[in-house]
């Protein structure tokens, strides 16, 4: 007969697996355990010996000593407990990725709820990969508040009472207040409610009695388009007027009013500034700058946008858009009061590949300029502190891109980083501008034409003069400048593949008169030699 005990014992352990065992008087609840963790199993005693006998059915899976289990292999086994009189049996199920439970979250320590009225407990398990993630809950004053097995608390009779929630070995506790239900009598609220456009306030309803079981309230604007109200009795001033707002509670549709006069606030601009004060963007980078305006609700909200260079960047409705490297300002000014702020954009240059010359030949004129064009790779990247060199000074020099013709010729231009790694030639043709040939005199007028061969003029006392020519001096000539008498001839040759002579015949001033004195001079000394002879012979 005690064998069949014994064996209806340890089958009804095995039918209430994963539950709460309560078999005469000994309990404990189902566990799993990962392998090679203790975990000492949750045994309640109600009566018996208290000497207590503990067996694993399979130790290869799970060994107890009493009342602490050890995972030894995966697998299931049941742990039985007896005193001799009573026992009891539970199932084991050992895995090797168990996780165990670090806590238990809630929302609320504490919870208040009238007799009758139920609410729930909204607990979870951490983490919420735990292998066990079942949570018991038990209250210590049933005659205050009942919980069932999903955590809904209800409220018996007034006072307090405490739900334990237990999951494994972490435990935590709600505090449960029950109230007998205290019917609401009236309510009141402020009269009056002076608010300025923009500004908010909250209405404080009074109840009455002030304990009251059920303060629920809803409140209503009579003229949104003045003041508008949310569910918490918060004022909203939208625009200057009157406007009610109507408080009715839930519990015996009391009503409540509170009449709110908005008074207009000045909206003049006051002053603008912008989100940002410095950007760095690169090419074709677009940033967004944000006009802050004082007050917020300044009825003039109109700017004006512009760029310090909008070579370097532009700027629409206060999008920048980032065109080629360098430092521009962006300006933002209001129309209402002139207000303005700026915002320093630095672009940056994208690190340069290669670069190259737009052509492989340029020709300048000589004393002329010409800007030459580089094509770099990516597009608006560029060299920094690049550097230019000719091959040639004497034909053409280069600064900063920029060729001077100098002489007839041709000469190699170079652009280079420091490096040198980065480079580009290109080639530059010099040549004199085909203009008509130009002779002229310092102090004269020649009035020279290019298809006129001889000329003659009239100079004065010098024995030189200034000739010049819009020809480069290797293919002029100048012969007889110099000892100028009447009567010297200059000749001018220029050759420039086709050899022509210019002849500048020379008259001085004055010769005429000289010769004229002369004669007279003569004359009047054969006159007075005559005289002389004359009176010798008298």
């Amino acid at each position: 007969m005690k064998k069949i005990v014994s064996f209806l014992i340890v089958l009804l352990g095995v039918l209430f697996i994963n539950t709460k065992l309560v078999f005469a008087s000994l309990t404990f609840r189902d566990s799993s355990v990962k392998i090679g963790v203790d975990y000492v199993l949750d045994l309640t005693v109600n009566g018996g010996s208290g000497n207590l006998s503990w067996a694993s059915s399979n130790e290869s899976v799970v060994t107890v000593s009493n009342g602490t289990i050890r995972g030894v292999s995966t697998g299931s086994a049941y742990i039985s407990v007896t005193d001799g009189t009573y026992s009891a049996m539970c199932s084991v199920n050992v895995i090797d990725n168990y996780v165990a439970v670090s806590g238990i979250s809630l929302p609320q320590s504490s919870m208040s709820l009238s007799i009758g009225e139920q609410k729930r407990i909204n607990a979870t398990v951490n983490p919420s990969s735990a292998s066990n993630n079942t949570i018991t809950y038990v209250s210590d004053n049933n005659n205050v508040a009942t919980v069932d097995s999903s955590g809904n608390v209800k409220g018996v009779g007034a006072g307090s009472a405490h739900i334990s929630l237990t999951a494994e070995n972490k435990v935590v506790i709600v505090t449960i207040a029950v109230v007998d239900n205290v019917p609401l009598k009236g309510i009141t609220a402020p009269a009056d409610l002076s608010l300025t456009e923009g500004e908010k306030s909250k209405i404080v309803v009074n109840f009455n009695p002030t304990n009251a079981s059920n303060k629920g309230v809803s409140f209503k604007s009579s003229n949104t388009a003045v003041a508008t109200v949310d569910s918490s009795g918060t004022v909203n001033a939208v625009s200057a007027g009157e406007a009610t707002i109507t408080i009715i509670s839930t519990e015996g549709s009391y009503v409540a009013t509170t009449k709110v006069k908005v008074a207009a606030l000045d909206k003049s601009l006051k002053g603008i500034s912008l989100d940002k004060t410095t950007v760095s963007l690169k090419p074709e980078e677009t940033v967004t700058l944000t006009v802050k305006f004082n007050p917020d609700n300044a009825e003039n909200k109109k700017v004006k946008w512009s760029s310090s260079d909008k070579k370097i960047a532009t700027v629409e409705e206060g999008v920048v858009t980032a065109l080629k490297p360098g430092i521009v300002e962006i300006k933002v000014t209001s129309d209402e009061g002139n207000f303005s702020d700026t915002c320093k954009v630095t672009i940056s240059s994208l690190p340069i590949e290669s670069i190259a010359f737009e052509k492989s030949l340029y020709e300048v004129y000589v004393g002329a300029t010409l800007a030459l064009t580089t094509i770099a790779t990516p597009e608006n990247s560029f060299i920094e502190d690049a550097i230019w060199e000719s091959d040639n000074p004497q034909v053409a020099t280069v600064s900063d891109g920029v060729v001077t013709g100098v002489g007839e010729g041709t000469a190699v231009i170079t652009v280079s980083n420091a490096a040198g790694d980065i480079t580009a030639s290109t080639t530059v043709n010099v040549k004199r501008k085909n203009e008509p040939l130009l002779i002229t005199i310092t102090g004269y007028d020649l009035n020279f034409s290019p298809e006129v061969i001889n000329y003659t003029l009239l100079i004065g006392n010098e024995t030189s003069l200034d000739i010049r020519t819009n020809r480069d001096a290797k293919y002029v000539v100048i012969g007889g400048n110099r000892d100028l008498k009447n009567g010297s001839i200059i000749t001018v040759t220029v050759n420039e593949g086709n050899k022509v002579t210019y002849v500048i015949n020379i008259k001085k001033k004055g010769s005429s008169a000289i010769y004229f004195i002369a004669i007279i001079s003569v004359l009047m000394l054969i006159n007075i030699i005559r005289i002389l002879v004359k009176n010798k012979k008298r």
